[in-house]
């Protein structure tokens, strides 16, 4: 889910904050929380098998403001990447 930016005052545009020590959360196994995450990068991979029924896939970078971590887009997903949803420099749920 793209969480876009909130109208805090006139001429004024607020992110929406991050969630702290998310990395570190998932990393250790946390899977219970749906955590506020900053996109800096998508990465286009190259399919390992050169077959007609290869599928595009992505790498992205998440970052909760202190540390960052890569994930692999799940192919259902690649299709926001392809429109634009999913960009660096979007902040994620």
């Amino acid at each position: 889910e793209r969480l876009g930016a909130t109208e805090a005052r006139p001429g004024k545009m607020t992110a929406p904050a991050l969630t702290l020590n998310a990395t570190s959360a998932l990393w250790n196994g946390n899977t219970d929380f749906k955590p506020v995450m900053q996109c800096t990068e998508v990465k286009a991979l190259q399919p390992s098998s050169g077959g007609a029924n290869a599928q595009e896939r992505y790498r992205i970078s998440l970052s909760d403001g202190d540390l960052f971590t890569h994930a692999m887009l799940a192919t259902q997903l690649v299709d926001r990447v392809k429109d634009g949803r999913i960009q660096p420099g979007f902040v994620l749920r």
